[in-house]
């Protein structure tokens, strides 16, 4: 979907200060993450809990963050540069990261399920020139796919706050 004109609008930016600062962000990210899911309850190891997963998943990211920034210092010297997107790439990116944003803070009121309907559809919408309906059904089928997966297969219940 990128066009000719769409990659001649691309900027360079220095890669080195461009991954530290996605290091900086993640590590913010992973650290309020792993805070928020230190307050439910671990469990044990033979009965984990609720909390067991999302701690060691944000001790990763946190683990994961430090790196990038440590590597991204080392080769700070290096002069190298990556081309950021702009135009219509940008406008999608942006999309993306604000429908993920929405459906973060979004999800006490309206519940997993229908948060992930939302998004799984408005991001189809977001990326193709799909009609809405199919739109729709796509992401419809995709969070149903993903409640089977984690409550049936896996037997880990999603957390079914607000609406649905």
């Amino acid at each position: 979907m990128t066009t000719a004109h769409e990659t001649q609008e691309a900027r360079e930016v220095s890669e080195g200060g461009l991954r530290i600062a996605v290091g900086l962000l993640g590590l913010a990210a992973f650290c309020y993450y792993t805070w928020d899911a230190g307050s439910m309850p671990v469990g044990q190891m033979a009965m984990p809990g609720p909390g067991f997963f999302p701690l060691l998943i944000g001790a990763f990211g946190v683990l994961s963050s430090i790196i990038v920034i440590v590597d991204a210092l080392f080769k700070l010297r290096q002069e190298t540069t990556v081309l950021i997107p702009s135009g219509g790439t940008a406008r999608r990116l942006g999309g993306l990261i604000l429908l993920l944003t929405l459906f973060v803070l979004a999800i006490d009121v309206i519940g997993t399920y229908l948060g992930s309907i939302l998004f799984c559809s408005l991001s189809i919408k977001l990326l193709s020139s799909h009609a809405w309906w199919r739109c729709v059904v796509y992401g419809t089928t995709m969070a149903v796919v993903c409640v089977f997966l984690f409550d049936t297969l896996l037997n880990v219940s999603l957390p079914g706050f607000g609406l649905w």
